[in-house]
């Protein structure tokens, strides 16, 4: 190819003459400020411990309890659903530090996917907290990536005028005799639901076959245009308004329900058939800028005094050591109530992890 070296040398000073008068602009300056601006800011959000979980699971005085006693600042992000918390990892690894997952099934489909790092829980001297049946759950999964932190049931809300008896009854919301009454709803969440109808149906949960889960399936579409499927925010309002009157609803959310209206007006409690259990746990993600000071917060929030704080600010939540259960619930797992631990692992026993 022929070319003319007097034209490529011109060419050349023509380029390095424009560089030189962006260099002299105010758009380049400004350009300069913005980007080392942006390099500090990284720098200094890296000085921090990104914590994520719903809104209220962290409440600040532990938080402000562990900046002063470490000296690290924490930084916490609250998100809607755990859904949006699993596709922030997927997009934005090593942004978090610590993160408030479900056990079933988000933490183990992190793990699958390799967004998770493995606890060292050597370092996790708290770790002794745990209450011995929830950290088997943990250990059956084979989950060596999860530190436990709050549980929960999947159960029946009603109300007090509307249905009266000595126990909760499945029948209550998975009877078609009686949803037609109306007032029924289910929580939004397919696989609380689902999980419940195979409880109901006498369905072993622990061997899935095909025939069982279209067997469900199909049970739960005769049901289908007789209930209201609401989310669980919007059915904590829908129950204290009365326009629900019986619900397949979360434990915490039947307690916001139950502090919410007078006494007596609701209550909550578990079928014969038994319950879906919900673990939530505290996870590092495999990118994360600081580890050691996720293991020290992790270790920290698994301390008595900080659990304490965490069932008196979040109602109808229970933490995972075993002398809080009975207090950290509105409502005892049995008629005869929680007074002791063995009678608290013999009922949740039955419980099936969700």
């Amino acid at each position: 190819m022929k070319f003319s070296l007097d034209k490529v040398m011109s060419r050349i000073g023509m380029h390095i003459l424009r560089c030189y008068n962006v260099m002299r602009s105010k758009s380049f300056v400004k350009l300069c400020v913005f980007s080392v601006l942006s390099v500090m800011s990284m720098g200094l959000a890296q000085d921090k411990l990104h914590v994520c979980s719903l809104a209220g699971y962290i409440p600040r005085p532990v938080v402000e309890r562990f900046q002063q006693k470490t000296g690290i600042q924490v930084v916490c992000d609250a998100i809607e659903s755990v859904e949006a918390l699993t596709v922030k990892l997927y997009a934005q690894a090593g942004q978090y530090d610590v993160v408030v997952m479900s056990l079933h099934p988000h933490i183990l489909h992190s793990v699958s996917s390799g967004l998770l790092a493995p606890l060292h829980w050597a370092s996790l001297s708290n770790r002794k907290n745990i209450d011995p049946f929830i950290m088997r759950q943990i250990l059956r999964d084979r989950s060596v990536f999860a530190a436990p932190y709050l549980w929960g049931t999947t159960g029946i809300i009603y109300r007090n005028s509307a249905h009266t008896g000595p126990s909760v009854e499945g029948a209550w919301v998975f009877s078609q005799a009686y949803v037609r009454r109306g007032k029924v709803a289910w929580l939004d969440s397919a696989l609380d639901v689902f999980a419940s109808a195979a409880l109901y149906l006498g369905i072993d949960q622990r061997v899935w076959t095909r025939e069982t889960v279209l067997r469900v399936s199909r049970f739960l579409q005769t049901l289908r245009r007789f209930v209201d499927i609401v989310p669980a925010d919007r059915l904590v309002e829908r129950l204290i308004k009365n326009e629900i009157h019986v619900a397949l609803l979360w434990s915490h959310d039947a307690g916001l329900v139950i502090d919410r209206t007078p006494a007596q007006t609701f209550r909550y409690g578990l079928p014969k058939v038994g319950a879906c259990m919900w673990l939530d746990a505290l996870v590092i993600p495999k990118y994360a800028r600081h580890p050691k000071w996720a293991h020290a917060f992790i270790n920290f929030l698994l301390d008595p005094f900080s659990l304490r704080d965490v069932i008196v600010d979040i109602p109808g939540y229970s933490c995972v050591q075993p002398s809080y259960h009975h207090r950290s619930m509105p409502f005892p797992l049995s008629r005869q109530g929680l007074r002791s631990e063995p009678a608290l692992s013999a009922e949740l026993e039955r419980l099936m992890l969700r």
